[in-house]
């Protein structure tokens, strides 16, 4: 393998491990948060007119930025992993090719998908939600909620797939590079 092929080859690995890893962590960090703050049940004075679970909105507060970090960084690192792609196209056998631009490829479709389109219209719901909570207006933020949480299997789908994707693609790749014969 050329030197080009093997740095190719490194910082694709390294792009797949690193996106995987703040998916991973992205959803440790909300599984923890929601749960450690509603028996906290805390008291929001900026949302002391929405008389209703403050400790969803404080936990959703934290996750959302988590996430919006995460969603930029899964951004870069899906280019690293394509741009790098490209170079080690011929590397892998037929067979573990298609498999690994197959997984490369439905990655990079979910993670579009999720950027594209589920997650600005969740973001419209959970700014409506958090503008009208904090005003008062407890109807037209209960309706944001609830628009908010019938997106929100379908994003949790979205993101196991992701992270499924994209760890067959490291896997595959790995595989095929660790079994090549020098």
């Amino acid at each position: 393998m050329s030197t080009p092929s093997r740095i190719a080859a490194v910082v694709h690995i390294l792009s797949l491990a690193i996106w995987a890893a703040l998916i991973l962590a992205a959803g440790l960090a909300a599984a923890v948060a929601f749960p450690t703050m509603k028996p906290l049940n805390p008291t929001l004075p900026e949302f002391s007119a929405y008389p209703h679970d403050h400790w969803l909105i404080a936990a959703g507060l934290v996750a959302n930025r988590i996430f919006t970090i995460t969603d930029t960084a899964s951004i870069a690192l899906a280019g690293i992993a394509i741009l790098s792609a490209f170079v080690l196209v011929t590397q892998p056998t037929p067979r573990e090719r298609l498999l690994w631009l197959l997984a490369l490829a439905a990655a990079a479709i979910t993670l579009a998908y999720s950027l594209a389109i589920l997650r600005p219209r969740m973001d419209r719901n959970l700014i409506e939600f958090w503008t009208t909570a904090r005003a008062g207006q407890v109807q037209t933020a209960d309706a944001a909620r609830h628009r908010f949480d019938d997106d929100h299997p379908t994003a949790s789908r979205l993101i196991s797939a992701q992270l499924a994707f994209v760890t067959l693609a490291l896997g595959t790749i790995s595989w095929s590079l660790a079994s090549r014969r020098p």
